[in-house]
């Protein structure tokens, strides 16, 4: 009977400690969350702004000799993409 108890309890505290893990991984999870949608905030994309213009980003040639990549041409990002 003591060694079912002494299962049931040590049971217990596994179960114990993985709730406390994901509890901080929720946190950290919500941490997170708050951080993105304030970037995107500050970057003036939020739930409620219209479809806008997207950004751009650059894309870049290789060049065969080993020297550094060239910006050669300007693409669009899609900033709705951001949205959550």
């Amino acid at each position: 009977m003591e060694a079912r108890l002494a299962r049931v309890e040590k049971q217990m505290d596994e179960m114990a400690k993985l709730l406390a893990t994901m509890e901080n991984r929720l946190i950290m999870i919500e941490e997170l969350v708050r951080k993105i949608i304030q970037c995107l905030k500050y970057q003036g994309i939020d739930e409620n702004s219209e479809p806008s213009r997207p950004s751009r980003f650059p894309d870049y040639q290789e060049m065969s000799d080993g020297a550094p990549a060239v910006e050669t041409a300007v693409h669009t990002i899609n900033r709705d993409w951001f949205k959550l």
